[in-house]
């Protein structure tokens, strides 16, 4: 069983689809030599791992530049349902769990996590003014800012939110927002 044998350490059968970046071609960036590089990427989600660089996963710990927490009554960036993580391992993992095999996408780049999960809610929530939390990682060099998150009322619809990081991008046109999906 593959989860089992890397759970042991042993890679030696992965074959680059189990994080994904095969499918996306990566390979034919990283051959480039576009890794991520000298680039700091703001992610904002559940947060990261356990809010601390040093005992962080070794995939992420050496690419955490500064953590940021958001959620309502919560001033930490740690991950306590894994989602963060995740995104950050699809973003930045460096492989160093893997011998090199299960690589972010941009496993150069250097991380700003910004946890946005509120333990009295227990659940995300989003900062009313996303410039609050776009500007300290855009000041923190972040030029692509990254979010796996989403309003689940009125999908695809042109709201607040939407109108604050078109705003926002307008006002910094070297930053690049994402969102999932």
């Amino acid at each position: 069983d593959q989860a089992i044998a890397g759970m042991n350490g042993d890679f030696s059968d992965y074959d680059g689809f189990e994080s994904g970046t095969k499918i996306m071609n990566f390979d034919a960036a990283w051959a480039r030599g576009f890794n991520g590089k000298g680039q700091a990427v703001g992610i904002s989600d559940t947060g990261l791992d356990t809010g601390n660089k040093a005992t962080s996963h070794n995939d992420l710990k050496r690419r955490i530049y500064k953590g940021y927490g958001y959620g309502m009554f919560s001033k930490h960036w740690k991950d306590p349902i894994g989602h963060g993580t995740h995104v950050a391992g699809s973003v930045a993992a460096t492989g160093a769990e893997s011998d090199g095999r299960v690589l972010g996408g941009a496993h150069g780049a250097n991380l700003i996590p910004q946890g946005m999960w509120s333990d009295m809610m227990n659940n995300l929530s989003v900062p009313p003014q996303l410039s609050d939390m776009l500007t300290p990682a855009y000041n923190d060099g972040a030029r692509v800012h990254t979010n796996s998150w989403g309003s689940p009322q009125n999908l695809g619809a042109y709201a607040g939110m939407s109108v604050q990081v078109d705003e926002f991008m307008y006002n910094h046109p070297e930053m690049l927002i994402l969102f999932a999906a």
